[in-house]
């Protein structure tokens, strides 16, 4: 038992990067082999790289020593019976106590979903937050999904750069991917408090489907899923409204704004942290509006066919 966890040692201090000695010190007849089998794979090199080795752990009431690597490799069944070999030859352990594997690379479960804290990198050390909107598909193939807020949580109000980080707040602060695309606000008419960021390396229960979307309809019943309030309900009081917003170093007017109201003076259909909910019909859940403004008593949304229609111009997949 012993030389079990003696050997988990040696393993932990390669993840570490502490072993100068690097896994050369064990894998000779697996050198010998991919050679013997033309692979040169610099993976399989007996140069002392320890990137292969992704795990280590004693396992099976404590009785079986277990050995990580990485499942991308080429051959990599072959490779783990050679090391195997190497191990209990080298370590002095009986085959029975030592299991090598190919595994995929630990990733954190942190999970994202619409409703979601987010925000610029900013607003994460301020300890500010927004909410994601939606998900949307990638363009191309090879690239990750992409969200959906306002400007003023993907963009911290025109002070971002494109390429700047975005976090998600739902646990911790977690970076999560990176600015692509926002709609500047200015001093003179705004319709749009928009940005995108592309996810980036992040893995994600993202819904696949899509809503419909269509023109707010003044009386209809609606409802948001914010970051802050959750799921509320309200009522379209308004599809053509102008207001000044304050946006903390600048006030900015926005035309043609939806306004929302819950009908109910003691509840808030929307408070601070909600901005960038989707709004959705509550008799067709089609995409209506983006909200991104309120005051306790009313909440304004940016209309829907000017997010879709910038989203396009923007080149993005909305159907």
């Amino acid at each position: 038992m012993n030389k079990l966890y003696e050997a988990k040692n040696y393993f932990e201090d390669l993840l570490f990067g502490s072993n100068s000695d690097g896994i050369g010190f064990i894998n000779e007849s697996i050198f010998d082999f991919h050679k013997s089998n033309n692979l040169f794979s610099s993976s399989f090199s007996n140069n002392g790289s320890s990137n292969d080795v992704l795990s280590v752990g004693i396992i099976r009431n404590n009785s079986t020593l277990e050995v990580g690597i990485a499942n991308n490799l080429i051959n990599a069944s072959a490779y783990c019976g050679c090391l195997k070999n190497d191990i209990c030859r080298k370590l002095m352990l009986n085959h029975q106590y030592v299991n090598v594997v190919p595994v995929e690379k630990y990733r954190t479960q942190l999970t994202l979903n619409i409703g979601d804290k987010i925000g610029h990198s900013n607003l994460a050390k301020s300890g500010s937050y927004g909410t994601l909107g939606f998900f949307m598909l990638p363009y191309t193939d090879n690239k990750s999904p992409l969200i959906v807020s306002n400007n003023h949580v993907l963009a911290d109000t025109n002070s971002a750069e494109i390429g700047d980080s975005i976090y998600s707040m739902k646990q911790t602060s977690y970076p999560i991917g990176e600015l692509k695309d926002y709609v500047p606000i200015t001093t003179g008419e705004n319709r749009l408090d928009l940005a995108v960021a592309q996810l980036n390396g992040f893995e994600s229960s993202i819904p696949k489907g899509s809503a419909t979307y269509r023109q707010a309809i003044i009386g209809e019943k609606v409802y948001k899923t914010g970051a802050t309030t959750g799921k509320t309900f309200g009522q379209v009081r308004s599809i053509n409204y102008t207001s000044k917003i304050n946006f903390g170093s600048v006030d900015a007017v926005f035309v043609d704004q939806i306004q929302i109201t819950t009908g109910i003076p003691s509840n808030s259909f929307s408070l601070g942290g909600d901005s960038g909910s989707l709004i959705r019909s509550y008799s067709d859940n089609s995409f209506l509006g983006l909200l991104f403004a309120g005051n306790g008593t009313w909440t304004l949304a940016n209309q829907q066919h000017l997010v879709v229609q910038q989203l396009k111009q923007w080149g993005y997949q909305i159907k």
